[in-house]
């Protein structure tokens, strides 16, 4: 019974993986016009700060040919670059078989809703504008064809867009369903606003590779400094560049890797370090040393293992600094792997 269990879970994750990303209404990241809905922006008022949005994506959107499919994560297409923060951020993936969205949020969570992302102080790093960009999700929804449509809720407070550009701050958007609702207080609300067009341009990553960069590191004597990840997580080719900018010169730092990250996240003020985050688990921990510019950099080979398909593994770096705190480090901001292929 327990293989008979074993084999059949590993077929469904063997065709889950084996799909290509799914692109609603289309995978062009840099067409369509922009809106505000559904991460907001209080620059533009603070009416625009808390939001709650559903859309949908229709088996057929998926493709005849996929009745499985693992959603690893979901992309956007930001307008601008700069780093999007939220007060709270919440996204939950559920199915149901209608084939429209009602106006009321709970009706359109009909079969099971898994809430795949829950944060406070949420900071999500959009390097550049008009590309697809990974929200970090902690965890996978695990799509059968069988149950109908897909459905996707997300709901955010406080949203605030840190951004130098002068440009409309929202994200591309297609002609698909809307459901939405915002500038309320308090408990989100249960009802929207059904629009036929203007929900957002989305990608359904599916079993392939990410990085990208959350949170914010805390200022130290060389400035704040800024882990960014490069290169590629794909398994058994990628090599991934993890690089720290602004850490005081030839000076030791601590590199933490994790499995999980911190919800919410550790604020360092009760080890003498007010102001510093620590995101992740420390599960592995390695020394390094900053160069005389005061860069820290580490590269690592993606082993090739399918196995590490739609793992997180989280990353941080907490340079010494000893006249910064009382503690003698800060800590950088946090990148977020996901091998895929």
């Amino acid at each position: 019974m327990l293989k008979t269990h074993l084999f059949t879970t590993a077929l469904i994750l063997a065709g889950a993986v084996s799909a290509q990303n799914v692109y609603v209404p289309d995978n062009n990241a840099a067409g369509g016009s922009c809106n505000v809905i559904p991460f907001g922006h209080n620059a533009l008022s603070a009416t625009w700060s808390n939001q709650r949005y559903q859309c949908m994506i229709t088996t057929t959107d998926m493709g005849a040919s996929t009745s499985v499919a693992n959603i690893c994560d979901l992309g956007f297409a930001p307008c601008v670059a700069g780093i999007r923060h939220f007060d709270t951020i919440e996204i939950v993936i559920a199915q149901t078989k209608a084939a429209t969205l009602s106006t009321t949020f709970a009706t359109n969570l009909a079969t099971l809703p898994s809430v795949v992302l829950r944060a406070r102080g949420w900071d999500w790093h959009n390097d550049r504008a008009d590309v697809w960009t990974r929200i970090g999700l902690d965890k996978s929804y695990l799509y059968l064809q069988a149950n109908g449509n897909l459905v996707i809720q997300i709901t955010v407070t406080g949203a605030v867009l840190r951004t130098s550009s002068t440009a409309f701050p929202g994200y591309r958007r297609g002609d698909r369903q809307r459901i939405y609702n915002f500038g309320w207080t308090g408990t989100p609300p249960t009802t929207g606003t059904s629009s036929s067009i203007a929900a957002s341009k989305i990608e359904l990553v599916i079993g392939t590779s990410d990085l990208n960069d959350f949170g914010l590191g805390c200022k130290g004597t060389a400035g704040v400094p800024d882990l960014h990840l490069s290169g590629s997580a794909t398994i058994g080719t990628g090599s991934i560049d993890m690089t720290v900018t602004n850490c005081p010169a030839s000076k030791l730092v601590l590199h933490v890797f994790g499995l999980a990250r911190y919800e919410p996240a550790i604020d360092l003020g009760f080890a003498g370090a007010p102001g510093c985050t620590l995101y992740e688990t420390v599960d592995i921990l390695i020394p390094g040393v900053t160069n005389a510019s005061g860069v820290y950099s580490l590269k690592a080979k993606v082993p090739n293992d399918r196995t590490l398909i739609c793992l997180r593994i989280y990353t941080q770096v907490f340079p010494n600094d000893p006249n910064a705190n009382s503690w003698g480090r800060t800590a950088s901001n946090f990148g977020r792997i996901l091998p895929g292929l």
